[in-house]
């Protein structure tokens, strides 16, 4: 009887191997390797579970404890469904679980391939793990993933794992990892634990990365570090377009280079344009520079930024607000839009739009212009300016500039048609022309130019000057202000000196010299010395501050004191000569005038607004010649 059923399982082996191997014989034009012409077996009636053998050159077959074991060995070829594996050798249990070895391949589609050393594959859950004493190869198309010694691969999910070490490589960029899955469905790749990106403009470290293989972007999903040359990139989301050359980083971006540091919400690359964006609460600062803004754009090539939406930037020397800064780095060249700010701790410019250029040492500022020099306490205010601030140079242009500063703790006025401050030789000086007119509460002046300068404290009225001091009027061919301590100290009157002072009812004081000095002591005239061709007349008093009469005198020098507001009392030098006329006698006062007697009062600035009025101009009128002369001309 055991005989008998040894028999049988020996006639039943041998069924099954003579089926094999006509199987094998049957199925000897099947799919060659990559490259070749591929004929795809018949699929009627078999399993999709089944690998089916195309062909060997030489077919083992035998059976230990129930598993029916085929094996092959050289030139292997095999399939399962739409998949097809080739190797050098390899044993099929129960026609489901394939072990394979040598120059291993699974073709699943035309695009899809696996390359390893051995294989062990189920056929019933289609999962292949792939070894190699190097790397195992996972294509998709042109793209590869490179899977260190060892690969799972789903092929149902076109899911391909690695766990210890894996890298893609795409033209100029590798991106590796300690683990990680390319979906070849969907072309992502996630690299996991330890991700290292080299690129030839940076490299990338972080723990967790996406990568698709068809648009060539990294997505950032962990704590992200990116080297370029000297500068480090930080950020916790973001992405990179390899393709594109773009780049956001999101979640506490950082920019750091040596001494210099970047933030905002967002920070984003162009490399195409090679420009760094920073994206709300952007901030960059180095040892010596600060910038703020809502954006700030910066270009490598130009090596130019720009500081958009409340911007602000401060260096050694200077700092600017306003609602756009572009500043380039090269030129040290900068432009403000929106109202600008620009100061250091000497001069502050206001305006609302500023554009400078160290090329050119001139920057123009335009828009509502405001311009202080904190150290002399002066403040410029017009339509435009000229200034370079390495000399402390401004020069207005448009309507009439104001310059505003202190005397005696009261503000002086000053407008013309063109006020210039500049430093020179470690001294400031002011010029003023055409037209300038000067207003403060207790002095009013007018003339064709100006000049001060802070080695004297001088200022110098030039070209028929006229003064106003209360009732007084001073006048001269120069008139010089000197100040002491930012208070008036002196009024000198060079050349043709001429004091009206106005008693009301048309009389007037009158003191006329080639030279005249006015002393002041709490902003008020208290004495006055006359040089040369001393003149006067004025009106006497007796005890009750009646007129009586009125003085003529004539004389080298005299001393006029002043009591308030009139004369108290004169002292004549040199031989004087006068009289004095009762006031009874003077039928005409109009006689008692000195020669060139120019009582301005018209001229005289009443208020901030007079001094800024333009200049009436009263057109030429050309009288029409005679008919004889129209003749002649004929």
């Amino acid at each position: 009887m055991q005989q008998q059923k040894n028999m049988t399982k020996k006639i039943l082996h041998t069924i099954l191997f003579l089926l094999a191997t006509i199987s094998v014989v049957a199925q000897q034009q099947g799919k060659p390797p990559i490259g070749g012409t591929q004929t795809t077996p018949p699929q009627t009636n078999v399993e999709k579970d089944i690998i089916q053998v195309d062909k060997s050159d030489r077919l083992e077959y035998f059976s230990i404890n129930g598993i029916v074991t085929q094996k092959l060995i050289g030139n292997v070829w095999l399939h399962q469904d739409s998949v097809f594996m080739y190797c050098d050798s390899a044993l099929i249990e129960n026609r489901t679980k394939l072990r394979a070895y040598g120059n291993v391949l699974i073709q699943q589609t035309d695009s899809v391939a696996c390359f390893s050393d051995s294989l062990i594959y189920d056929g019933v859950l289609k999962v292949a793990d792939l070894y190699s004493d190097a790397d195992v190869i996972l294509k998709n198309g042109s793209q590869k993933l490179y899977a260190w010694k060892t690969l799972n691969y789903n092929l149902t999910e076109r899911i391909g794992t690695f766990k210890r070490g894996g890298k893609i490589i795409n033209s100029t960029t590798q991106i590796f990892s300690r683990s990680g899955e390319y979906f070849l469905k969907s072309k992502e790749a996630f690299f996991r634990n330890k991700v290292f990106v080299q690129d030839k403009d940076f490299n990338l470290k972080t723990d967790t990365l996406q990568y698709n293989t068809s648009d060539k972007t990294a997505i950032f999903l962990a704590p992200t570090r990116i080297n370029q040359d000297s500068a480090e990139i930080y950020c916790e989301r973001g992405y990179y377009d390899f393709g594109a050359k773009k780049a956001e980083f999101l979640q506490n971006p950082q920019y750091l280079k040596k001494k210099q540091k970047a933030t905002a919400d967002t920070i984003r690359y162009d490399g195409n344009i090679k420009e760094i964006f920073l994206i709300k609460n952007a901030r960059f600062e180095d040892s010596t520079k600060i910038a703020i803004a809502d954006t700030i754009r910066y270009n490598e090539s130009a090596d130019e930024t720009k500081l958009l939406g409340h911007a602000f930037y401060k260096d050694e020397k200077q700092q600017i607000r306003g609602k756009s800064i572009v500043y380039n780095n090269k030129t040290e060249s900068f432009a403000t839009q929106g109202r600008s700010v620009i100061g250091d701790d000497k001069n502050i410019l206001e305006a609302d739009k500023v554009d400078y250029d160290k090329t050119r040492g001139i920057g123009v500022a335009s828009g509502k212009v405001i311009w202080r020099d904190t150290v002399q306490k002066i403040t410029i205010k017009c339509d435009a300016m000229d200034y370079d601030k390495s000399r402390n140079y401004v020069k207005t242009k448009g309507k009439r500039p104001l310059l505003i500063t202190l005397i005696d703790k009261d503000s002086l006025y000053l407008s013309a048609d063109t006020l210039i401050s500049e430093k020179k030789d470690s001294l400031q000086t002011l010029r003023a022309y055409h037209d300038v007119r000067i207003y403060k509460s207790d002095l009013q002046g007018i003339s064709d130019s100006l000049f001060y300068s802070d080695k004297d404290s001088i200022f110098k009225l030039y070209r028929e000057p006229i003064l106003w001091s209360d009732s007084s009027q001073f006048s001269a061919d120069t008139i010089h202000l000197a100040l002491a301590k930012k208070k008036l100290d002196k009024i000198y009157l060079f050349n043709k000196g001429f004091i009206i002072n106005d008693l009301g009812e048309a009389l007037y004081n009158q003191i006329k010299g080639r030279n005249i000095t006015a002393f002041f002591e709490d902003s008020k005239v208290r004495r006055m010395k006359v040089d040369g061709n001393a003149e006067s007349i004025y009106y006497a008093t007796d005890d009750k501050d009646a007129y009586i009469g009125i003085n003529k005198v004539l004389c080298s020098e005299m001393m006029i004191f002043w009591g308030d507001k009139k004369v108290d009392k004169i002292q004549f030098f040199s031989q004087p000569k006068g009289n004095m006329i009762p006031l009874k006698k003077v039928k005409n006062f109009e006689e008692y005038k000195l020669p060139n007697f120019n009582w301005s009062p018209t001229q005289q600035p009443k208020s901030i607004a007079d001094i800024l009025k333009p200049k009436i101009i009263l057109p030429t009128i050309i009288a029409p010649k005679k008919q004889e002369e129209k003749g002649k001309d004929k």
